[in-house]
């Protein structure tokens, strides 16, 4: 996974398709998205945290 230090230590486990996998908490995702104005991305994370 390509992610800096705090971000490493701060990876959520979950279960996906019967494993278990390591991702990025969605509000890091989402911070990281906007700083790069990658807007498409922003609205999906805002649209999935809102539900």
């Amino acid at each position: 996974m390509d992610c800096g230090p705090h971000a490493r230590q701060n990876l959520e486990t979950i279960k996906w398709n019967g494993y278990e996998i390591q991702v990025l908490p969605l509000e890091l995702q989402l911070n990281v998205n906007k700083r790069r104005e990658r807007m498409d991305r922003v609205k999906l994370i805002e649209d999935f945290l809102n539900k």
